[in-house]
């Protein structure tokens, strides 16, 4: 599991070269809470992203998601959203 800044700190992946790869290998799982992946990165999903209630994060470059890998945007009983921006 890799874990970026949490529900507290907050993160920022990004690269001098563009169309720079972020790969969530198969069986792995990838949380951003609070976090951005910048411009230059594409996030490719081959396993499991969680974005957590009462977190907002963004993904400002491209994002593929593999078949039978899954995104889960979790949200709360009682209040709030996890809110993530892809362009």
């Amino acid at each position: 599991m890799l874990n970026f800044g949490g529900a507290s700190n907050a993160a920022t992946v990004n690269a001098i070269t563009p169309g720079t790869t972020l790969t969530v290998a198969s069986g792995k799982t990838l949380t951003l809470a609070n976090d951005t992946i910048g411009a230059n990165v594409n996030l490719v999903n081959q396993g499991y992203v969680v974005i957590p209630a009462n977190t907002a994060s963004a993904i400002s470059a491209g994002l593929s998601n593999a078949v039978g890998a899954t995104i889960e945007i979790q949200s709360s009983d009682v209040c709030c959203t996890a809110p993530i921006t892809v362009p």
